[in-house]
């Protein structure tokens, strides 16, 4: 099925390039401070139309210095930008180093590859039971705004954060750890589901080791982030004012400017959030509540729009299939016990 989600991804993808337009209409960020600029191909528009445009000139030049002049040398955005490096690093290497007729078509496959991904990793989590519904995943808000506007770090993030708590789940804690950091140097944000996980294995087995699942991911991150201060002067903290605030302010404020668009995803997070409160794991239970918690400093700009708090919270709609299915096998189980022998 992850295979049969991927290529139909890519196909939607492909197909919004291939338009007659060569700018069909899609989201516009006004605060973004980044578009490829005179674009070479109808997938490079598809990508400027969002944060992929920052992708995509990462992936270009990993040294950064592209992406600072294309900045208009705004060094803190380059940090904030620079602190996401994996989905650019690997399109970097699919397209021979940065060759620019070869990024787009790469960052292409890797939007397309993170809806099979995820979908195989909701699969994965629900082992040993089946999964219910895992092709969900793939139509949840987060996901489906790639499809009109590729190249984001966010669906490969969060497949790699949901591999992690498959992993986690299949005691796996190597593997754990090394997913774990890939998803927080793919965005930073996923140091939550991290923070879940850390959380759960110090109240189970109050252990010090039980600190490498949120340690390791975050010196990593952290060595990465000083190379990049070392690199452009600026840090990823320098440009944390604008993107937290005070507790329920931009929550607020984003509300009072919902469309319909809005609401639907409003309320989809909604449930997933319900979702995994109600589900018995531990870690999903945990991950709604570093994700509640974070979502209360979002600032405006991010809850204003679908595609904005869609993107941010994607782990929270993914995991909630799992959820869905774990709690659907327990209630299975717990029907089975109930079924009185007869004959016995």
């Amino acid at each position: 099925m992850a295979v049969v989600v991927a290529a139909l991804a890519a196909l939607a993808i492909l197909a919004q390039a291939a338009q007659d337009s060569p700018h069909p209409g899609g989201p516009e960020q006004t605060t973004r401070t980044l578009s490829i600029s005179e674009p070479h191909s109808r997938i490079e528009v598809l990508i400027g139309r969002l944060d992929g445009a920052f992708t995509f000139e990462l992936a270009r030049d990993p040294s950064l210095e592209l992406l600072e002049r294309n900045t208009h040398g705004d060094r803190a955005e380059v940090a904030y930008r620079a602190a996401r490096p994996l989905t650019s690093w690997i399109a970097w290497v699919m397209s021979a180093g940065g060759r620019r007729e070869l990024v787009g078509p790469a960052l292409i496959v890797l939007t397309a590859v993170s809806f099979g991904a995820v979908v195989w990793a909701v699969q994965w989590a629900c082992v040993p039971g089946p999964a219910r519904w895992p092709a969900a995943a793939a139509l949840m808000p987060g996901m489906l705004i790639a499809l009109i506007a590729p190249g984001l770090v966010d669906q490969p993030a969060a497949a790699l954060a949901v591999a992690a708590v498959a992993a986690h789940r299949h005691r796996l804690a190597r593997t754990t750890v090394i997913l774990l950091t890939l998803a927080v140097l793919a965005r930073e944000s996923t140091i939550l589901v991290a923070g879940a996980i850390t959380l759960s294995e110090l109240w189970q087995t109050r252990k010090v080791r039980a600190l490498l699942p949120s340690l390791v991911p975050a010196v990593v991150f952290t060595v990465w982030n000083l190379a990049v201060w070392r690199m452009v002067g600026a840090s990823i903290l320098d440009a944390s004012h604008g993107t937290l605030t005070a507790p329920g302010m931009g929550l607020a404020a984003g509300i009072s400017r919902w469309g319909s668009l809005e609401v639907a995803t409003g309320l989809a997070l909604f449930a997933a959030v319900a979702a995994l409160v109600s589900c018995p794991d531990r870690v999903l239970r945990l991950v709604a509540i570093t994700h509640i918690v974070f979502g209360l400093v979002m600032v405006e700009m991010v809850w204003k729009v679908w595609w904005g708090f869609g993107r941010v919270l994607l782990p929270v709609q993914v995991l909630a299939v799992v959820a869905y299915s774990l709690m659907n096998s327990e209630g299975r189980h717990h029907a089975h016990e109930m079924v009185p022998a007869v004959g016995r």
